[in-house]
C-alpha cells in the first residue's frame, strides 16, 4: 500500500457544478455567515420546491475556512425550531491518534461477531434482489406474492404510482406507492407471521409499545413524528405498513382505504 492520498479542495467550477445539480431538485438559499462552537461558518438552507410533505427545510453549516460541515438541522413545516440537529461543540483540526480508535467493550458487555458473507454469497444475494426488483406492476406482483394484493388505483386522493415486488427476509412482499416526492404515501404488504393475531384482536406488535389506532375494527400500531407517520396492522393474514411524510389523520385515512 502506498501513502494515503490527501484530499483536494474542489475547484470553484466543481463546487458551482454541484450547486447547479442540487438546484434542480431543491430550493437553495445563499450562504449565510454565522458561528458554530466559536468557529466561523456559512449556512445553506435547502427546502423541497414542492410536495415536501411535513419536511420544511434542512440546513448545513460549513466551516468558513476548512469547508467541513459542523452542523446539520432538519425542520418540520411551520416549525422554527429543528426537530433533528447534529452540531459540533468542540472543534480542533489535526492528526487523529490511532489510539482513539482502539475501543474496548466495558465489563459485562455482550459481544456479537458478525460473519461477513463471501463474495459468491454476496453476488447471489444481489442477483436475487435484482430479480425481485425487476417484477413490477400490480398484475405481475399479485401473481408473485402469497397473499391477496390490495393496491387501489387511488388512495386518499393520490394516484397509484408504482407496484414493486420486494424480498422481505426471503419472503415475497409488495411495495405500493401513491403520489410523488415526500408528499406521497408508501404501503408495504407482506404475509403475517404465524403468530399474528386475528382481526378482532391486536393487529400490531405489542413489544413495540406504540400508541394504538383502530383501522376498521383492527387495532394497529401508530408512530407519529414531526416529519411523518407510520401505521402497522394485520388483517386477514396480511401485514400492512403505511408510511408517509403526512400527519396522522392522512395516514389513518390511507390505512382505512386499503
Amino acid at each position: 500500500m502506498g501513502p494515503p492520498r490527501r484530499s483536494r479542495i474542489p475547484s470553484i467550477a466543481k463546487i458551482q457544478d454541484e450547486i447547479d445539480q442540487l438546484s434542480k431538485d431543491l430550493d437553495l438559499s445563499g450562504a449565510i455567515p454565522g458561528d458554530v462552537a466559536g468557529q466561523p461558518t456559512y449556512t445553506v438552507t435547502m427546502s423541497p420546491p414542492h410536495s415536501g410533505g411535513l419536511l420544511g427545510a434542512a440546513t448545513v453549516a460549513f466551516d468558513a475556512v476548512h469547508g467541513v460541515p459542523l452542523q446539520f438541522s432538519v425542520y418540520a413545516t411551520g416549525d422554527s425550531s429543528p426537530v433533528l440537529q447534529l452540531s459540533a461543540t468542540d472543534i480542533s483540526y489535526g492528526t487523529v491518534p490511532a489510539s482513539d480508535f482502539s475501543v474496548s467493550p466495558p465489563a459485562g458487555a455482550k459481544v456479537v461477531n458478525v460473519n461477513v458473507p463471501s463474495a459468491s454469497a454476496s453476488k447471489a444475494t444481489l442477483a436475487h434482489g435484482k430479480h425481485h426488483a425487476s417484477i413490477t406492476g400490480a398484475a405481475a406482483v399479485a401473481k408473485s406474492v402469497h397473499f391477496s394484493l390490495v393496491a387501489p388505483k387511488t388512495l386518499v386522493g393520490l394516484p397509484r404510482r408504482s407496484v414493486r415486488l420486494l424480498d422481505w427476509g426471503g419472503s415475497p412482499a409488495a411495495l405500493v406507492t401513491y403520489g410523488q416526492n415526500l408528499g406521497g404515501i408508501a404501503v408495504i404488504e407482506q404475509s403475517s407471521p404465524s403468530t399474528a393475531t386475528t382481526p378482532d384482536q391486536s393487529g400490531g406488535h405489542s413489544e413495540l409499545s406504540l400508541p394504538t389506532v383502530s383501522i376498521d375494527g383492527v387495532t394497529g400500531d401508530e408512530l407519529d413524528t414531526a416529519l411523518g407517520t407510520m401505521i402497522h396492522f394485520n388483517r386477514s393474514g396480511v401485514a400492512y405498513t403505511v408510511l408517509g411524510s403526512v400527519p396522522p389523520v392522512a395516514a389513518e385515512a390511507a390505512a382505512r382505504g386499503l
